[in-house]
């Protein structure tokens, strides 16, 4: 298991080296996937339990802080 993550950052450092302005754009658009996903689940978690129950399971104690939990998009 070590190995394959080691072998996947060598092989990432290596694309990077090799590709200067390529890469760039790349993993932006990875990064942006992953906050999509967050709050893709974030708003079906919404729908089904509600935006307290998202609270509480995030540990979100200031609630005037989200604009989100008030009823308001992101």
């Amino acid at each position: 298991m070590r190995d394959d993550k080691t072998e996947q950052i060598e092989r990432w450092a290596k694309f990077v080296r090799e590709n200067p302005n390529k890469w760039k754009k790349i993993h932006t658009k990875f990064i942006n996937a992953i906050f999509d996903k967050h709050y893709q689940f974030r708003e079906r978690y919404i729908k089904l339990y509600g935006p307290e129950k998202y609270a509480e399971l995030r540990g979100i104690k200031n609630k005037k802080g989200y604009s989100w939990l008030n009823g308001n998009d992101q």
